[in-house]
């Protein structure tokens, strides 16, 4: 039984590692594909250009809804900024801004919206064993949730939240833990905008993405796994 499982991991992770490389083919290799993203991304960022200084406000405000709602991956958000303000001043409205939102969400949990985030989130065994080391081993666990994405962002703040961590050790695992992703991020959306200069650098950004995610996506299974080795 263990062994079909996880040869259907396997075969799940084989597919989306080959339909990524078909993608970034398309995309990156083929007339068409670049013809398509160049004209995609230079049309947006002409349009947001389009609202000036209150593009800024405007960037900021969606990475804090999207901190509590995520209506869309913040790659796109992270990416739109990018485009309107430039690698520097994109990635650091986005750095910036992401931290505030995770600070907050964390507050709402903890201070005001306590009971209601714990019936949500105590429903999944998962988050349950998750947040049960935080209690002991906050920092590392809110830094391991911010660099490889076991969870949503928004789980590691609201779950952090309900927690026993202290204020401090989840703030300082934020500004660490987001850094570098959120650099990765913004990178991405700046390659995607000069592909034919910075093709091989997106490339090598892509494959670390998609294997961080294969990585969280492991050890989610993992952990979820154990949660019901222990229950029964």
């Amino acid at each position: 039984m263990i062994k079909s499982k996880i040869l259907i991991h396997l075969f799940i992770y084989t597919a989306l590692l080959s339909l990524a490389a078909i993608l970034i083919h398309f995309l990156f290799y083929t007339k068409e594909g670049l013809k398509i993203s160049h004209s995609n991304i230079q049309g947006l960022s002409d349009y947001l250009k389009s609202f000036g200084s209150f593009a800024i406000v405007l960037g900021v405000l969606a990475i804090l809804v999207q901190t509590f709602i995520p209506f869309c991956p913040f790659m796109l958000i992270a990416g739109a900024n990018v485009l309107i303000f430039g690698l520097f001043y994109g990635f650091i409205i986005n750095y910036i801004a992401s931290c505030l939102g995770a600070f907050l969400a964390f507050i709402f949990a903890r201070f005001f919206g306590h009971n209601w985030v714990e019936r949500k989130l105590m429903r999944y065994p998962m988050i349950v064993q998750f947040n049960k080391k935080m209690e002991t081993e906050g920092f590392f666990y809110v830094l391991l949730g911010r660099l490889i994405p076991i969870f949503p962002s928004s789980i590691v703040n609201l779950g952090a939240g309900i927690s026993k961590i202290r204020i401090r050790h989840f703030l300082f695992a934020s500004l660490l833990g987001k850094f570098p992703i959120v650099f990765m991020e913004s990178l991405i959306a700046h390659d995607l905008q000069h592909l034919h200069r910075y093709r091989g650098r997106l490339l090598l950004l892509l494959t670390l993405f998609i294997l961080l995610i294969i990585v969280g996506n492991w050890i989610r299974q993992k952990s979820l796994r154990r949660s019901k080795n222990e229950r029964s």
